[in-house]
């Protein structure tokens, strides 16, 4: 994706960047939470979510709701480590 974030109007990446952030993704944003997934940075939690399924990103949603904070793993990835 990174590939795809520095050259967003090309007319093969403009759909692919529309369809996996949507038509007002700021892409500065997007370019700084791919650095943060490059680099590992991103915090995060390893304890077991209740009820929820195998991993998911928690965003920041009263400032930017695309700014990661951490990564929480849910029940089924720990039952199938």
């Amino acid at each position: 994706m990174d590939k795809v974030i520095k050259d967003p109007k090309n007319e093969k990446h403009a759909p692919l960047i529309e369809a996996a952030f949507g038509k007002q993704a700021d892409l500065t944003v997007v370019e700084g939470n791919i650095k943060k997934l490059k680099e590992g940075n991103v915090p995060v939690k390893l304890p077991a979510v209740k009820g929820k399924d195998v991993a998911y990103t928690v965003y920041d949603d009263t400032k930017n709701p695309m700014v990661a904070q951490h990564v929480e793993f849910g029940e089924k990835y720990h039952a199938c480590v």
